[in-house]
């Protein structure tokens, strides 16, 4: 026979669908897989199978070789973030806004991959990193999930300064005018992760100078 379902929302807050809440997770995890995953990885195994040697006994400089590796990091972080945004139907009317908000996320994420890349060893080590500081990168999207959970616990973690705004503007449809502190706090954190991007760099090339 035919059910009615009638869904009764209980307390005064707002309700938001358990589905709207779930994009910013979605998307954080299409945009570290691409920006965080892919730059380490492909750091590591150049290490590990000396190519990065043969590579860099030519013109190229280690400066190139890190950003090459950050811009291939970038765009599929920054593609995958935008079809994971499209499928789950996160755009809205600012969709400039909601660009800009994916780029910073995939600048944050290709930073900290050329990081984990220039200091990890091995791709076991990488995978170990991975799964035990994934609380620290999902950590604000998993408490989108609880609406009762104060906002400055969610702002201890350098992530919600992309997933913040992208949460404003895919549930609460807030204009990039609304959300821009926070996502220019997430430019600051990007701009601080380039500067240990950097020495870092050049202590790799000493080390395959001296080896």
């Amino acid at each position: 026979a035919p059910v009615e379902v009638i869904t009764t929302v209980l307390g005064d807050g707002p309700s938001v669908p358990i589905q709207d809440r779930l994009v910013p997770m979605l998307v954080l995890l299409a945009v570290a897989l691409g920006g965080i995953f892919l730059p380490a990885a492909m750091l590591i195994q150049e290490k590990v199978s000396h190519t990065v040697d043969a590579v860099l006994s030519t013109p190229v400089q280690v400066g190139d070789f890190f950003l090459a590796k950050g811009a291939l990091g970038f765009l599929l972080s920054f593609g995958t973030g935008v079809v994971a945004l499209l499928v789950n139907g996160g755009f809205t009317v600012y969709v400039a806004g909601n660009l800009a908000v994916i780029a910073v996320g995939a600048l944050m994420s290709v930073q900290l991959g050329l990081i984990l890349g220039s200091t990890i060893k091995d791709l076991q080590t990488m995978f170990t990193v991975w799964k035990g500081g994934g609380i620290i990168l999902f950590a604000p999207a998993v408490l989108f999930l609880f609406p009762g959970v104060p906002e400055w616990i969610a702002k201890l973690f350098p992530t919600y300064y992309f997933l913040g705004p992208l949460y404003e503007m895919t549930v609460n449809a807030a204009s990039l005018a609304e959300v821009y502190i926070d996502l220019l706090i997430g430019v600051g954190i990007s701009a601080v992760l380039l500067a240990v991007v950097v020495p870092l760099s050049r202590r790799m090339e000493m080390r395959l100078a001296i080896g």
